[in-house]
């Protein structure tokens, strides 16, 4: 998981894009564009957006079930080490789980801190992509 790269854009589509590929928010916001064919400045993006941007640079997208749970509920039941894209609340995270531990990252941390510090645990969630690089 990498920090977010800040450059011109500081919304979370482009974070979790910086987050997951390790380019800068700016180049994600134009890759959204792209994906929109618009020039618009982007303020949201839609997940199915970022899953085809993200299958574009090569990742393997894959829905979880977890709808209506809880983040916290998701961290203690999904047991693969991995990234995850998770959608809460008008926001999007980045999650990834190596060796039993948990990390998130998003455009407010900007940098990976232990999930078990994050505000956002009992926040339901409204989707969850597991992230994969293609082999």
């Amino acid at each position: 998981m990498n920090p977010v790269n800040q450059t011109t854009n500081r919304f979370c589509g482009p974070a979790v894009l910086s987050i997951i590929t390790g380019i800068d928010t700016g180049e994600a916001e134009r890759l959204i564009q792209d994906v929109r064919h618009t020039s618009r400045s982007i303020k949201g993006a839609y997940l199915h957006e970022l899953c085809t941007i993200l299958q574009q640079r090569g990742y393997k997208t894959e829905y979880l079930n977890y709808l209506e749970k809880t983040v916290f509920r998701f961290l203690f039941e999904e047991k693969r080490d991995g990234t995850y894209l998770v959608t809460v609340s008008g926001h999007f995270v980045c999650f990834e789980r190596e060796n039993n531990d948990w990390k998130v990252c998003d455009n407010h941390t900007k940098t990976p801190l232990k999930a078990s510090r994050s505000a956002r645990l009992m926040q339901k969630i409204i989707s969850v992509i597991r992230v994969e690089l293609k082999k």
